[in-house]
């Protein structure tokens, strides 16, 4: 995606997070999560325009950036960083749900053993997607 579409983009969702926070506004919401969410929103976006913005008129933190995405070091640590990521997530939740069972709370112990279960098979269908890709 170039840079313009993204700027597009980024200016797109600060608008829907604009509007997810007047709404709650309006609406009276009892709690603050929307509001909280929108503007959460709307600080993300703000913060991806100032990067393309410092992309497209600093020669150094393009260079820099440029860099950083293609170099094959980083593609590794990153896809490193993913894998252990998924390991623990796996490994505390899987815990996670013993404990919750435990202690008589069913209904997060089997949203947790579901959240394992989505994972894992999310994990086999995009290995078997790529191993028949490369």
């Amino acid at each position: 995606m170039n840079l313009n579409k993204k700027l597009l983009l980024y200016i797109i969702f600060s608008l829907i997070g604009f509007g997810i926070f007047i709404g709650t506004l309006f609406k009276n919401f009892n709690d603050s999560f929307w509001s909280s969410f929108g503007i959460g929103i709307i600080f993300c976006s703000i913060i991806n325009i100032y990067k393309i913005f410092r992309y497209k008129n600093d020669e150094n933190y393009a260079k820099k950036i440029t860099i950083q995405i293609n170099d094959e070091r980083n593609k590794f640590l990153s896809e490193k960083a993913k894998s252990i990521a998924f390991y623990f997530y796996i490994l505390i939740m899987g815990v996670g749900v013993f404990v919750f069972r435990i202690y008589n709370y069913y209904i997060i112990s089997q949203t947790l053993a579901y959240s394992i279960c989505s994972l894992v098979l999310l994990y086999y269908l995009s290995y078997f997607i790529i191993r028949k890709k490369y």
